[in-house]
């Protein structure tokens, strides 16, 4: 019940969360270098890049990399983590993880080839599906990563990230060498090779992986940080040396709570309080539903009220980093060469600006004299955008109807794309059909003069720190099964 540390790995940025004491605030570390986050200094780029120069080759990662500058010999990769999760399935748990080829090199391999592959291996026939799943997986590649070995480029980035975290920990009172560690991953990463290759990167990099839940899904530690605000509150009953969470302490005060209390006042044998958590990033859309007794805080992971789960979770492979793809597919080719000129630049904050001018703002963005995005074609981009955040929202749509919730009292938006307007408004005109009371909504989005009805600010660092945060509350030291 000590410190533990989360990195919440993300497609665009990692964020990593630190509990000092089984009775502690949990917080994002943060460092002056950070500079893409409006000023919480939180988000470090999930980015290596290979550097060429006078012949010879080396890596650079994370926030290093601005230091390097966009010129010649020098190749970002930027979407490489979900490799680890193309194709990953249960079956493959039985092929060792050195033999299974990169996702590229699947891709490559001819009819005959990957059937003589699989025979060297002697592989079972639901090993033999997967690793066909695998090379017929939808999910591509960047250019320029065909031969790159993404284990590796995992285990490199993870000790440059122990490295420049150390000395921040230090002055934390934190030992990296011997704190506890957990990781985030997408639901559907949950229990697969993705898992066990990742917390195997981890021990090689030197992390102490954590002996209890040493993985957690994104949803469910994005939900807990948002709900606990990173507070830790251990209790200890009569006659007894145990220690045990105090779900009101820690839940209880929110301000999600303190409001869903003050409206059920009046509300005869009302005491569930049902709240969506819903948060895009740069690869998936996160979703939890969470309900509270609020007579008696606590939140049974395999609880169920009147036959609905109490938190459920689902992880679907749509983010940014897809909308990218589809406003790329409708413009010229030498606009799309523009584009992935710019996605492949050293410095995470253009990129932050493009996604900021074209989809939050509606607003053309300049890429090397050349204007993206005006007059018809900024017309075809927002419409392409309103058909993303529909798509986003049919994703809500078909979660909700899966577990058979009638009413949904609050939501709660997170990362950086529910900053978008068209995603914040497709997701809350949805959730008026559930008797929605309120939606709160990222604190970029929560400028716009004219906000929709029900729309209250977030917290910015909820928005982006919650799942780091959250993954280190001591309520996953007693649950997460």
């Amino acid at each position: 019940m000590g410190q533990m540390i989360n990195i919440d790995f993300g497609n665009s940025y990692t964020k990593v969360g630190v509990r000092t004491d089984g009775n502690e605030l949990s917080t994002p570390l943060s460092d002056n270098v950070l500079e893409f986050d409006d000023g919480l200094n939180i988000c470090i780029p999930t980015l290596a890049a290979r550097v060429l120069r006078k012949g010879k080759e080396h890596w650079v990662y994370g926030s290093e990399i601005l230091e390097i500058g966009n010129s010649q010999g020098v190749e970002v990769l930027r979407n490489w983590k979900p490799n680890f999760f193309n194709g990953s399935s249960t079956p493959l748990k039985g092929i060792p993880q050195a033999k299974i080829p990169a996702f590229a090199t699947m891709k490559k391999l001819s009819e005959s080839e990957l059937q003589h592959f699989m025979d060297s291996l002697n592989l079972n026939e639901k090993q033999r599906a997967a690793l066909e799943d695998l090379k017929n997986g939808e999910d591509e590649p960047d250019p320029g990563q065909t031969d790159l070995d993404t284990k590796e480029i995992g285990l490199k980035y993870f000790r440059w990230l122990r490295a420049f975290l150390e000395g921040i920990c230090t002055r934390r009172g934190i030992d990296l060498r011997k704190t506890p560690t957990r990781i985030n991953l997408p639901s559907f990463g949950a229990k697969t090779t993705a898992e066990d290759l990742l917390i195997e990167i981890l021990s090689e990099a030197g992390w102490k992986i954590a002996p209890n839940h040493p993985a957690l899904p994104e949803p469910v530690a994005n939900a807990i940080g948002v709900f606990s605000e990173g507070r830790n509150i251990l209790w200890r009953p009569k006659r007894t040396e145990d220690q045990f969470p105090d779900y009101p302490g820690m839940f209880g005060t929110n301000e999600f709570i303190k409001a869903a209390r003050k409206r059920f006042e009046s509300r005869y044998n009302q005491r569930m309080y049902w709240v969506l958590v819903v948060d895009l990033g740069g690869y998936t859309l996160d979703i939890a539903m969470v309900g509270f007794d609020l007579e008696e805080i606590d939140i049974p992971l395999n609880g169920k009220y009147q036959g609905k789960q109490r938190l459920a979770t689902l992880s679907e492979k749509i983010g940014i980093r897809a909308l990218d793809d589809k406003v790329k597919s409708i413009l010229p080719e030498e606009k799309q060469k523009l584009i992935d000129e710019l996605l492949q630049d050293p410095d995470p904050r253009r990129v932050e600006a493009f996604h900021r001018f074209l989809y939050q703002r509606g607003r053309p963005f300049h890429i090397s004299r050349q204007l993206i995005g005006q007059k018809e074609e900024g017309e075809a981009i927002q419409e392409v955008v309103s058909n993303f955040a529909h798509e986003c929202a049919k994703h809500v749509e078909d979660f909700i109807t899966m577990h058979q919730y009638t009413r949904i009292d609050d939501v709660v938006m997170t990362g950086g794309g529910c900053n978008i307007p068209q995603v914040r408004d497709a997701i809350v005109g949805l959730l008026q059909g559930y008797r929605l009371k309120n939606a709160y909504v990222p604190a970029l989005a929560a400028e716009e003069k004219n906000l929709p009805p029900k729309c209250q600010r977030l917290k910015p660092l909820l928005v982006r720190g919650a799942t780091a945060i959250g993954g280190t509350s001591v309520f996953f030291d007693y649950n997460g099964e």
